[in-house]
């Protein structure tokens, strides 16, 4: 039996953080490393070779074959709603205009989601965090720069970039 598996990418200007999660949202493997700074292709290319070294970790720790079902990234950009493509990007400028989210589902060959990363940080706090069972909060990252994700009557909120 094949165990499903959903894969997750904080893409930061420093370091790219990869985990591998069961449906439930459980961490099975995590993986750091230093962000490519090359070009969006190497970028990428980083990516899907994070995405093949997890899968095999995770089918080591489970003991059983293990398949992506999806994936998502979570970045420091303004992300076109409804697509992947990074409207503006400072810490990574080779992706600006890129649609991350197309380039890798055509390397992985699964679905892929694409959001800001304090956005996903403000939902994740609603399912799992302080925030359970809030209806309206804010959330504010503060790290190399700052970003805000803003949840109203249980649904998030996005400025006219995305």
């Amino acid at each position: 039996m094949t165990r499903r598996t959903l894969l997750a990418f904080d893409l930061g200007g420093t370091n790219l953080r990869a985990a591998l999660a069961d449906e439930d949202g459980m961490a099975i493997v995590e993986a750091v490393e230093a962000t490519h700074h090359g070009s969006a292709v190497g970028l990428l290319e980083q990516m899907a070779g994070m995405a093949g070294r997890l899968a095999l970790s995770g089918a080591e720790l489970a003991s059983e074959p293990v398949a992506i079902a999806a994936c998502g990234v979570g970045l420091a950009a303004a992300v076109a709603p409804g697509s992947g493509r990074l409207r503006s990007i400072h810490n990574l400028p080779a992706l600006a205009g890129i649609d991350i989210g197309e380039e890798l589902e055509r390397r992985l060959g699964v679905p892929v989601s694409v959001d800001n990363d304090a956005n996903l940080a403000a939902l994740a706090e609603g399912r799992t965090g302080a925030a359970v069972g809030v209806r309206d909060y804010v959330f504010i990252a503060i790290g190399t720069g700052i970003g805000m994700g803003i949840v109203m009557d249980g649904r998030l909120r996005r400025g006219w970039r995305g």
